[in-house]
């Protein structure tokens, strides 16, 4: 190989270390943002269960015939609730 082959080929190795560091960071990039979103959406599914599974252990813990889901979710717009509540 002459002198100018081997410049030209660090010259194209460069380009493509360049390139690769690149993509690399653009990769990690989008998994920061993938797993970003992931809690985001677990939090927002959560935020949607929580007041039913609460609701469910009550129920189960009889506190339903004491009437304290009454006074738990006075604030629920829910048709079972008002009605446990008197509000039909």
């Amino acid at each position: 190989m002459n002198p100018s082959n081997i410049d030209e080929a660090k010259e194209v190795l460069r380009k493509a270390e360049t390139a690769l560091e690149s993509v690399i960071k653009e990769n990690d990039s989008l998994r920061t943002e993938m797993r970003q979103l992931e809690r985001e959406f677990v939090h927002d599914i959560k935020n949607l269960i929580m007041p039913v599974s609460s609701y469910m252990q009550l129920i189960e813990a009889g506190a339903m015939e004491a009437g304290m889901v009454c006074r738990c979710f006075a604030h629920v717009d829910d048709p079972v609730v008002l009605s446990l509540n008197g509000k039909e």
